[in-house]
Parts: C-alpha cells; sequence; structure tokens
C-alpha cells in the first residue's frame, strides 16, 4: 500500500512539474524620450521683458510729496544692457500732492512750474539674468538711480530757481504694448520753505534731505515689436469669482529732518449675491508736519471714513464673453457718502499758537475703474463729483460742488 502511495505521488509531481508554464517573463524599465516642458513666465508678455529695447518715449502723471502733482514726458536711451540715461521735462501743476483733476479742472499757466530733469539708471542684475536667458536687454527691472531736477520756469510770485538732487531706488516697467509704470523710493535734497506752497533754495544741508517715495504711471512708444496676442487675463485673471475682499492702499511717505508726511487708507467690498453690485467701506488718514529753524511750525491731520455703493455696468456682457469674471473688477459707477475730520495748528514765533478743527460731510457720484492684479495687488482710479456739507472755510469754494481724483494701487487679501 506505501509503495502505491508513494508511486501515485511521484507520478503527481512529474505530471505538475512539466505541466508548467515554460514561457521566459523579462521586466526591464525604458527611459523615458519625453523631455521636461519648461515653465513658461506668464508674466514676460505682460512686462515685456523679454522683447529688446534701445528707445523709450514716455508720458506719465506723477504723484508724490516730493514732486507735487504734474505731467512728466521724457525719452529714454540704453547705453549699456545695465545703464541707462533719461531726459524729460516736468510740468508742476500742484506743489502738493493733490487731486489730478481737480488741477486740470482749475487749470491756469500762472501757477505752473517747469523743471529739466536729468537720470541715469543702473540696473543691478540686467547681465545676470540676460546671461541665463530670463531678460532682454530692455528698461524693465529694479534699478538704483541718480536724478538732478533744475527749475526752467518758475510762477509768480517766487521766481528764484530751484534744484534738487535724488538717489533712487527703484522699479520700472513696461505692461502691456503701451503701458508703462516707475516706483521709487528714494533721498532727495527738497528745497525747504518757510511757506508750504512755495519753494527757495537753500543751502546744502542734511536736514533740507527728505526720504520718499515718488509714482509714475502713463504711455510708452519705442522701437520694440508690437504683440499681436492681448495676454490681459494672464494677468487680470479673468475666470476667478471674488465675494469679498481687504484693499490695503501703498501709502505715499516722505520723511525728513525739517518735514514729514503720511498718507494711506484700507477699505473692504463686498459683494451683493450675485448681482455686479457691491458695498464698499474704507478708512483713509493723512499727516503732514513741518517746522522750520525759526520756531515756525505747521501740522495738519485728517481721518475720513466713507461708504460706496458700486454697479460694475458692464460685467455681466462681459462674462458672457467669457472675459470676466464675478470679480469686483472693471468700470463701474458708484454713490458714495463720506465724513471727515481735520485738524490743523500753526506756530509762529512770538505769536501764540493757532490751532482749529473742522468736520466735513459729503455726498457725490463717482466714475472709475477697478482691477484685481495677479491675485495679490488692486489697481483703482476714480473722477468724484462731491458735494460738500459743513465744510467750513477749508474746501475753495465753501460749499459748491467741486471735481476731485483718486488713483490707487495697492494689495489685496
Amino acid at each position: 500500500m506505501r509503495k502505491s502511495l508513494a508511486f501515485l505521488a511521484f507520478l503527481f509531481v512529474n505530471v505538475s512539474v512539466n505541466g508548467q508554464d515554460n514561457v521566459r517573463t523579462e521586466i526591464y524599465q525604458e527611459t523615458d524620450t519625453l523631455r521636461k516642458q519648461l515653465f513658461i513666465d506668464r508674466y514676460e508678455n505682460v512686462f515685456m521683458t523679454k522683447v529688446p529695447t534701445r528707445h523709450m518715449f514716455k508720458a506719465a502723471i506723477t504723484s508724490s510729496d516730493i514732486q507735487g502733482t504734474g505731467i512728466n514726458i521724457g525719452y529714454e536711451y540704453k547705453l549699456l544692457p545695465s545703464l541707462s540715461l533719461e531726459a524729460s521735462v516736468y510740468a508742476q501743476l500742484s506743489q502738493d500732492n493733490a487731486s489730478f483733476a481737480e488741477r486740470l479742472v482749475h487749470f491756469n499757466t500762472d501757477f505752473v512750474n517747469i523743471y529739466g530733469n536729468v537720470k541715469a539708471r543702473w540696473f543691478y542684475n540686467m547681465n545676470k539674468r540676460i546671461a541665463s536667458g530670463l531678460h532682454a536687454n530692455n528698461f524693465s527691472g529694479t534699478y538704483i538711480g541718480f536724478s538732478y531736477e533744475q527749475s526752467i520756469y518758475k510762477a509768480a510770485p517766487y521766481r528764484q530757481s530751484v534744484s534738487r538732487m535724488g538717489l533712487l531706488y527703484g522699479f520700472q516697467s513696461r505692461f502691456f504694448n503701451n503701458g508703462y509704470i516707475d516706483f521709487a523710493l528714494g533721498l532727495f535734497q527738497n528745497p525747504y520753505s518757510h511757506i508750504r506752497f512755495y519753494e527757495y533754495q537753500n543751502r546744502f544741508d542734511v536736514k533740507n534731505f527728505v526720504l520718499g517715495t515718488q509714482a509714475n504711471i502713463g504711455v510708452a512708444f519705442g522701437d520694440w515689436k508690437r504683440t499681436s496676442t492681448d495676454p490681459a487675463c494672464d494677468v487680470i485673471l479673468c475666470d476667478e469669482s471674488v465675494k469679498s475682499q481687504w484693499k490695503i492702499e501703498m501709502p505715499n511717505i516722505s520723511i525728513g529732518w525739517l518735514q514729514q508726511s503720511l498718507r494711506g487708507g484700507i477699505a473692504y467690498e463686498r459683494r451683493i449675491g450675485n448681482a455686479p453690485l457691491s458695498v464698499q467701506g474704507s478708512l483713509n488718514g493723512s499727516l503732514f508736519n513741518m517746522r522750520g529753524s525759526d520756531s515756525y511750525e505747521q501740522r495738519y491731520s485728517s481721518v475720513s471714513t466713507s461708504v460706496e455703493l458700486r454697479y460694475y455696468f458692464l460685467q455681466k456682457m462681459m462674462m458672457r464673453k467669457g472675459r470676466a469674471g464675478n470679480n469686483l473688477s472693471g468700470p463701474y459707477t458708484a454713490l458714495k457718502g463720506g465724513y471727515e475730520i481735520f485738524k490743523a495748528a500753526t506756530n509762529y514765533p512770538f505769536v501764540p499758537q493757532n490751532k482749529f478743527t473742522q468736520r466735513a460731510t459729503t455726498a457725490g457720484l463717482a466714475l472709475g475703474y477697478q482691477q484685481r492684479l495677479f491675485k495679490r495687488m488692486y489697481f483703482d482710479a476714480s473722477i468724484f463729483y462731491v458735494k460738500p456739507y459743513q465744510s467750513g472755510n477749508r474746501i475753495n469754494g465753501g460749499n459748491r460742488p467741486y471735481l476731485w481724483s483718486k488713483m490707487a494701487v495697492g494689495f489685496t487679501f
């Protein structure tokens, strides 16, 4: 019996071994022949970083507490990939950082100052970016600069010649085909005046230097090839949906030994349902202080709050065309109401200090354009037709309506 079982087991094992699949299976790896695609910087089509440029004519609106408000027209030429020279003429409409629209409405050649300006920019990382293939030889990028400004014509009653020097650290760039921006932080030799609205040439003194911001936004023309593809949605992010946003305005600052100023604002905007309507509340503030060696001193401060009801009147049409989202961007009209507290103090030698406080309530209509950029930035420009109430004598014309404008660039979240 045992021999029979052993024989059957032997046959079973032998059949099983002979019945196995004898086809060989080999596993091996093959190197992938697909090349990795290079990451395409979507910003290069917007800021034209890879478009060579050697000549650029530009015209911009200038706004700062250093140069005031006006129009700057200039020509810039690239001497070397990292070095450019600029010559420009600046028409100063107001020595204060005032509303550009209001200055145009009340334009008077008797109050316009004309300056000539030369500027050198060193784009310190341009050669490195060109060598790495990230940039072409043009005018877009961060720079260190030197500027010299000389008055050509000074309006009455003070016609004394004025000059100003400055060391700058800034960012200049073209955007799209003909847009142009230039933001800089600089150390300026700011001629000091005992009367805020007039400038005098003063001796070269460290007390006359001011650290301040400067902004130029306008149009540019040059020897570059225009692009036919519109890359706007790379920046504007046309299809995003935004229900609400906080907005922090980029501050305007000047800090010096004899003069200090600061202005800025914060706002919160929220969409009403799915309609192209929004409600915005904002808080703005400003501070100005100036003193002289003879104990003369001026100090102004203001705090204002406002509420706006905005209607983005082209949003529905743009959404149907696939060129916009429900995102608090685009042209708008608005109803606006505001309240402001303004304080001033002046101190003259041998004269008691003079202080006063005024409160103003305003209502008005606005026409503007707002746009979100790269998710974390925004641009908002508007013109207001304002009717003041209880404004006292601080606003020219008392309680009569007036035209005002504002242009803000800042951060959103």
